[in-house]
């Protein structure tokens, strides 16, 4: 059976009735279906591609396609009569665009039927698939962070209101919605963008998966694209970075001066007879210009296995060096100790003879997971209370005095109740310039010694860790032995020890 699809012509199609077409394919009217068969009318529109029909079922109607594919006749499902319509100004949703896209595919030897099973697969897939197999692809990496893992799982958190929408119901609207929750509504920015960043990576992470299995079946899958790129729009610059941290005086390496790290270390070398673990991790972490969480695990060579080095970030006092295997880049990085930093490890060697840590944790708590001391958030916060003690004197002083001019012009006594007020809302407002967090630390080693003309630019990124692929000049520095930067460290720890009243009269 054959005639001319319009909208009209298939209006009232059922299995109860037969339409009664016309010589030239036009329907006349209609007749009974005695029988109430299912049946299947095709096209004779040009624009249609030749075995392209309507199924008329006894629950629903369907547009269909035959192709002869060599010496075999294939029938596809095109689309349900109403999900796809005759004429459609969407190509998407017009029956004909989509069936001679399908024969295309049939001719070339695609199969269709498959594809459609796979792009169903992918209908079904939710966000929180994507964030599942992402994180336990992650986990089976040669070297898993903990950082980068708590990451992860934080970004899994915040994702679970939109945890189960389907990765082809997630568009811009969607992203717009998890930006405005987090990072507006929560407050929250630099959580909202790297909880982006982890869905944008999980995303990928599922269409290289899919590009990959690819070969396993020939299939015209509909290609996926990530919507959590459009994130990126939301993406602060670096110099928008480099003003915010500017304003929240954040970044705050410790200027290398009489005023500045000379007291800071004096004060902590005071505090270490009361909190030797806090002092000595913070003047190691300065003295070898690294990241707290690669001074905090270090262990003692010798008492774990030799094997093992290559695992661990190891003191190794017998060559008087420090070897990272566990750092930022995973990229493993030696260093040769200074004078003073070296005279201090044996100290902590010597005197606590039964830890496999330099730092081991001070947690009394035994459900305490971590087994290193990695946090002296109060001692920091102790240093720098009373490294900035003077200037918040000198400043409320100054503050007060205009807050006086002002009560006094505008007639008005003060009382002790509006000081009191006043009080609270400096001490709220006050920055002190000694304000610092340990990666500050780091910063500070690499200010010092950025100014000293007899350490060169790539020695100084060298000593960082930073990659010098690409830096010309640093491919004529030869400083791959720890030996060969031995001289230079020990110039760095004297420039960085230099103002330290109390460190320098320590005989060691």
């Amino acid at each position: 059976m054959k005639m001319y699809f319009t909208k009209a012509s298939l209006r009232n199609l059922s299995v109860a009735i037969l339409p009664v077409i016309d010589a030239n394919g036009q329907r006349i009217g209609e007749e009974d279906n005695p029988g109430r068969r299912q049946y299947t009318i095709f096209d004779l529109d040009r624009n249609s591609p030749p075995g392209f029909g309507l199924y008329v079922g006894k629950t629903k109607h369907s547009f269909i396609l035959q192709v002869r594919v060599g010496s075999r006749v294939k029938k596809v499902v095109v689309g349900e009569l109403g999900a796809l319509i005759l004429s459609s100004p969407d190509p998407k949703l017009d029956a004909r665009t989509k069936a001679n896209e399908m024969r295309a595919r049939l001719k070339s030897g695609e199969n269709v039927a498959q594809a459609r099973r796979e792009e169903s697969k992918v209908r079904e897939t939710t966000l929180q698939d994507l964030l599942t197999q992402y994180r336990a692809a992650y986990k089976l990496k040669p070297t898993v962070k903990e950082n980068t893992l708590h990451a992860i799982e934080s970004a899994i958190k915040r994702l679970k209101p939109w945890s189960e929408h389907s990765i082809r119901s997630i568009g811009s609207d969607v992203v717009n919605q998890i930006w405005k929750t987090i990072a507006i509504d929560q407050g929250h920015r630099t959580a909202a963008e790297q909880t982006l960043n982890w869905a944008r990576a999980a995303f990928n992470h599922y269409i290289q998966t899919q590009e990959s299995d690819r070969n396993l079946v020939r299939t015209g899958r509909v290609q996926l694209v990530n919507p959590f790129l459009f994130a990126k729009t939301f993406k602060r610059s670096r110099a928008d970075l480099e003003q915010e941290y500017l304003e929240n005086a954040v970044r705050n390496p410790i200027e290398n001066t009489t005023l500045g790290l000379g007291p800071m270390l004096d004060l902590v070398w005071q505090r270490r007879a009361r909190n030797r673990k806090a002092a000595d991790y913070i003047l190691t972490t300065l003295l070898l210009g690294a990241r707290k969480s690669e001074t905090s695990c270090l262990m003692w060579a010798d008492r774990i296995p030799r094997q093992d080095w290559a695992k661990y970030n190891v003191v190794d006092l017998s060559s008087k060096v420090i070897r990272f295997a566990k750092t930022k880049t995973n990229a493993s990085h030696t260093l040769p100790m200074g004078k003073f930093l070296g005279w201090l490890m044996q100290e902590r060697y010597r005197d606590f003879a039964n830890d496999i840590y330099v730092f081991p944790s001070s947690s009394k708590n035994p459900a305490t997971k971590v087994a290193f001391y990695n946090s002296p958030r109060e001692f920091v916060t102790e240093l720098v209370k009373t490294l900035s003690a003077p200037e918040k004197v000198a400043a409320y002083d100054r503050a007060w005095a205009a807050e006086l001019q002002r009560l006094k012009k505008a007639k008005t006594l003060p009382s002790k109740a509006a000081e009191r007020t006043f009080q609270k809302t400096f001490d709220l407002q006050f920055v002190p310039s000694a304000k610092f967090t340990m990666h500050d630390l780091r910063r500070t080693f690499a200010t010092a010694i950025a100014t000293l003309e007899s350490v060169p630019y790539a020695i100084l990124k060298k000593l960082l860790n930073h990659s010098i692929r690409g830096d010309i000049t640093g491919l004529y520095i030869d400083a791959d032995s720890p030996e060969k930067l031995r001289k230079y460290m020990q110039l760095c720890e004297n420039e960085l020890l230099r103002y330290s009243r109390l460190i320098n009269k320590n005989d060691n």
